[in-house]
């Protein structure tokens, strides 16, 4: 098995402790696709804190003589965004240039990412043409054993600005995490109980203070079309998500989260998302 990116290591259960919570917006998603292969997609999002709307809307095609996609994305928060996406030019080998432009301060940003993948390596490179900063990853494996590293360079002052160490073991039914940046560690585990039940636990330890935080979440698959998820915090945070596929094209999902240390406050949240797509 070729290895993951250093981002997605420990990312089943980083997906299990974060994803599929609708929690504080109203979410409404529609995603089609024309026969000549332009896949479209807008997503509008109402903020029920403050009542804000947002939206983005997304066009995506593949140029294939070249074998080049193109994504154009722009937002209501007057964000133009550009990603030209290329492969083949070499065994295990993309390449993206992510370019964006503000509307609202005429701020530009350009970044160059090199993603190179064999058997047992996966190297990564994203090059901030503008900044003059680079973040790099390598994974290796072994069996079930990844080691990754990451480090980043910030050109502009001479310096390494960040570096960090991860290591995980994937088994068929669980997977173990570790990372470190020389002041927290970080571990999670993700364990497959049965077919239709997932665990996860997250936790930290910062250096210098003691502080810990931690997570502890589920995944409830209740039927075919249908699943439940929770998850509590150190911080008291109880949030709960529940997904049903209405269709093969629309899907909707409810969440809900309550501060079990202020339960008699307005500080619980709801929200809610439809998905459609053709």
């Amino acid at each position: 098995m070729a290895p993951p990116k250093y981002a997605d290591l420990g990312k089943a259960a980083k997906d299990c402790l974060s994803k599929d919570f609708v929690v504080g917006d109203v979410k409404f998603e529609v995603a089609t696709k024309t026969s000549t292969g332009v896949a479209f997609k807008t997503i509008t999002t109402k903020n029920q804190k403050d009542g804000t709307v947002d939206g983005t809307c997304e066009a995506k095609y593949l140029y294939k003589p070249y074998n080049l996609e193109v994504t154009e994305k722009w937002s209501t928060a007057g964000v133009l965004l550009q990603t030209l996406s290329i492969e083949g030019l070499a065994d295990g080998l993309k390449i993206d240039n992510d370019t964006s432009y503000n509307t609202n301060n005429e701020a530009i940003t350009s970044v160059v990412k090199v993603d190179y993948v064999q058997k047992q390596i996966r190297t990564t490179a994203d090059v901030n043409l503008l900044k003059k900063v680079v973040n790099a990853t390598s994974v290796f494996n072994h069996n079930q054993v990844f080691v990754g590293v990451q480090a980043a360079y910030d050109g502009a002052n001479g310096a390494v600005a960040s570096k960090t160490i991860a290591a995980s073991y994937i088994a068929p039914d669980f997977q173990f995490t570790t990372s470190t940046d020389g002041e927290k560690v970080s571990s999670s585990l993700h364990h497959r109980v049965s077919a239709q039940t997932v665990a996860a636990v997250a936790f930290g330890w910062k250096k210098g203070t003691n502080e810990t935080d931690f997570a502890l979440g589920g995944h409830f698959n209740l039927d075919a079309g249908s699943f439940l998820k929770a998850k509590l915090t150190h911080t008291g945070q109880l949030t709960f998500g529940y997904t049903q596929v209405v269709s093969p094209n629309a899907k909707v999902s409810v969440g809900m989260n309550v501060d079990s240390k202020n339960l008699s406050t307005d500080a619980h949240r709801l929200g809610f998302s439809l998905v459609l797509s053709a």
